[in-house]
């Protein structure tokens, strides 16, 4: 799953500019450019100087989503509800009908994704994989999809309502078999066939705090 600093990165190197020369000419600091592309960092306040500077437009940057070329302009959002893992716990198997959107806190997402979707911020270390490619840090937030279908590869959100357990995983199928797998080899391959999907991870939102 790209993210807003490996867009940065892609794009400075596209058009020959270094991290000094691009925090030169857009104002922002290096460091916020360095944890940016180093996605130690996935969000950011200057998404709009950085985008001037490289030439693209904000929504692109931000969002991966739009036209390259630059126009400035944010696409359209809105909002859904940001949950805890213990309200996803308590709700379990009804929990995306139990949802209350006047109580709970909002977050801005694009407005492309379903109304049926939530938010959870990650809390443990799980999800962050060793090698390269897609990773989930504690304190990113994560939107699931309750109708999202899920597949082999799929991130999802499953629970268990015996040992009143969830957990955010990779369902993978591994010679016929069902498993959740963490990122993390210190954590254990969870067998899926004990476990309820409740949503599908489609988009990735947050900075790390």
């Amino acid at each position: 799953m790209e993210t807003i600093g490996d867009r940065l990165r892609k794009r400075r190197e596209a058009i020959g500019l270094s991290q000094e020369k691009l925090a030169e000419k857009s104002g922002v600091s290096q460091v916020t450019i360095s944890k940016l592309e180093s996605n130690k960092n996935t969000r950011t306040r200057f998404v709009r100087e950085l985008a001037q500077s490289i030439d693209v437009s904000a929504s692109w940057l931000e969002f991966g989503e739009g036209k390259l070329e630059t126009d400035f302009q944010r696409i359209p959002t809105k909002k859904i509800p940001l949950v805890t893992w213990g309200e996803l716990l308590s709700g379990g198997s009804n929990f995306s009908q139990q949802i209350n959107k006047e109580s709970s806190q909002m977050i801005i997402v694009p407005s492309n994704i379903s109304d049926k979707c939530f938010a959870v911020k990650v809390v443990s270390d799980s999800m962050i994989s060793r090698e390269s490619g897609v990773s989930f840090h504690p304190y990113e937030i994560i939107v699931i999809d309750p109708d999202k279908p899920y597949k082999s590869g799929s991130f999802v959100v499953a629970f268990n309502s015996n040992a009143k357990e969830i957990h955010f995983r990779q369902f993978v199928n591994d010679g016929g078999v069902n498993y959740l797998k963490p990122l993390n080899p210190q954590y254990p391959l969870l067998k899926a066939e004990n476990y309820e999907i409740l949503g599908t991870c489609c988009y990735k939102v947050a900075e790390i705090d």
